[in-house]
């Protein structure tokens, strides 16, 4: 279904204004960062890192993960 959307250049696509979208009853927001941010402790040993007194620098280049 998805595929035969694109491939129709999404005009079965309704499309309504930001502001609309924003206000309508089925518009719900969620934060994403936050689940993320307090699940990196079940997959990453941030104590193990910490007692390892590395020193470690990130650039996230402005993409995407810039907010985490």
């Amino acid at each position: 279904m998805r595929n035969d959307l694109l491939k129709d250049g999404n005009t079965g696509v309704k499309r309504i204004p930001f502001t609309s979208a924003l206000n309508s009853d089925t518009t719900h927001q969620q934060d994403m960062i936050r689940p993320y941010v307090d699940d990196l402790k079940t997959v990453i040993d941030m104590n193990l890192i910490k007692s390892a007194r590395i020193k470690i620098g990130v650039d996230p280049l402005g993409g995407a993960a810039i907010h985490y």
